[in-house]
């Protein structure tokens, strides 16, 4: 099976299910809208449309700029579907970007550089953009956008951890039940963009939702000793706060934690990796 570097974007529609609940023909209908804008867009920077499957749709680029470029343009046309507000009439996507190797099976592609992608649009807001290091080191200070610090994440069925840097475009919310309203809301617009170097402190609110999305990316034996932990500090601070004591039970606690963390494994959640794209 021959082999090929490339750019992928996957696009999933956010919020889909509970969407449909309410309103199925309507739901469909934007979808399909959205779908047919985002093929004459990927046609314009010389992509193409490898697969769909449910509201989801992946599509390869030659050129990683122009994959980035067609990611704005995306979220960028369905942010201008909102005439009477935030979420009234489009429907918002989450994408993820990869430059990765890929296996070439037909007109389809397959391969951890498929899933990388894969993996990235699922920890992406609603309306943003979420991209691996090997596409920011092509894209940066080429685009005149705002990219956030990257931030390290344990993906799905990818051993190695990633590093993660996000690209947001407008403010405000979707209407889905996301949660991040108020941390949309300090995204400033497009026109205002500049890349921020990786030096430069962070707001708090980011903070705490990177801290989440670390949180939600790791495994079920990670999540649980971090639970632990809290728990018995909480438990130290409202029953004698000035007294440190939680470390000492916590301490075999954290080196159970971390050891899945530095060595990127994910056997304990019982997944295997995926076998194709």
């Amino acid at each position: 099976m021959k082999r090929k570097l490339t750019t992928i974007l996957c696009a999933d529609a956010a919020g889909f299910s509970e969407r449909m609940s309410r309103d199925e023909r309507g739901t469909l209908a934007a979808l399909k809208r959205q779908r047919e804008a985002m093929e004459t867009l990927f046609e314009r920077h010389d992509g193409r449309k490898i697969n769909t499957w449910g509201d989801a749709v992946i599509a390869e680029f030659p050129s990683v700029v122009e994959a980035v470029q067609c990611a704005i343009d995306i979220q960028t046309d369905i942010a201008s579907q909102k005439p009477d507000g935030p979420g009234a009439d489009g429907l918002p996507f989450r994408i993820g970007i990869n430059l990765g190797d890929v296996m070439i099976d037909g007109d389809d592609l397959m391969g951890d550089g498929v899933n990388i992608a894969a993996r990235l649009q699922e920890i992406a807001e609603p309306g943003g953009i979420a991209i691996s290091r090997s596409v920011f080191d092509q894209v940066n200070r080429k685009l005149d956008t705002r990219i956030e610090p990257p931030t390290t994440a344990v993906l799905k069925n990818i051993d190695t951890p990633i590093e993660v840097y996000r690209i947001r475009l407008g403010s405000g919310d979707w209407p889905n039940g996301s949660g991040d309203a108020d941390f949309l809301a300090d995204v400033p617009a497009p026109q205002q963009a500049k890349t921020h170097r990786a030096t430069e402190p962070r707001p708090f609110r980011q903070m705490i939702h990177d801290a989440l999305e670390w949180y939600r990316g790791q495994t079920k034996r990670v999540q649980t000793g971090v639970g632990i932990i809290a728990f018995l500090a909480a438990i130290n601070l409202l029953t004698n706060p000035a007294s440190i004591w939680f470390h000492w039970p916590a301490l075999p606690i954290f080196f159970f934690v971390i050891w899945p963390v530095l060595f990127g494994r994910n056997k304990d959640d019982g997944t295997e990796p995926d076998k194709g794209g």
